[in-house]
């Protein structure tokens, strides 16, 4: 009986190692090309994340798990996320410029729109595209908005590891995600690839 257990559990670590394995090596390429099945890889490696993480931490750089992993979300949702009509956007507020006149609220930063930073322009491109905007403090109020508000598609502007890390939670919610990662990341003066945001707020 004992013995019986003991080669199911050797058979599924087998089995695990090798599917976590085989999802790290498609999350890599898919940062240069299509793949398929990446829903599936991503998904092997959110339910393997914490102890990949800790592999990483030590050989490596957490950022690269979570970057792949993004990227192989972004790949996995993208036909869903051209589905989407309610969609809203959730920026860090460490983007915006270091003499921001804008009162902040439970719901973000209140931009007006005063021409510092990327934000007066983002404000104006969410109102012809149809998106909220919402610049948050941290990822912790994402959970206040969705619970008040209904949406089914969210772009995520955030670094790799609150991307991954918000994608995660809202997958859980049935609200589709699509990430665009900082090209500058840190506590404050953060940057984004406009361009890129922008690409990502035409997809239709």
């Amino acid at each position: 009986m004992y013995e019986l257990i003991g080669e199911i559990i050797v058979g599924a670590s087998i089995i695990a190692i090798i599917l976590t394995s085989l999802s790290v090596i498609v999350g890599y390429f898919s940062l240069k090309r299509k793949m398929i099945f990446c829903g599936f890889f991503a998904n092997v490696l959110d339910f393997f994340y914490m102890p990949l993480k800790q592999i990483y931490a030590i050989f490596s750089d957490t950022k690269n798990l979570d970057e792949l992993m993004v990227s192989l979300k972004n790949k996995s949702h993208y036909k869903k996320f051209l589905k989407t009509k309610k969609r809203v956007i959730f920026a860090p507020h460490c983007m915006r410029h270091i003499k921001c006149p804008a009162s902040s609220t439970r719901d973000g930063i209140q931009c007006i729109s005063c021409g510092l930073c990327p934000f007066t322009e983002l404000k104006k491109k969410c109102v012809e595209k149809g998106y909220d905007l919402y610049i948050l403090p941290g990822s912790s109020s994402i959970k206040h908005i969705v619970s008040e508000k209904i949406y089914d598609g969210a772009l995520l502007i955030a670094c790799t590891y609150e991307l991954n890390k918000v994608m995660r939670f809202l997958d859980r919610t049935g609200i589709i995600t699509y990430g665009v990662a900082l090209s500058k990341d840190g506590c404050y003066n953060t940057k984004v690839n406009s361009l890129n945001v922008y690409q990502a707020m035409n997809i239709r």
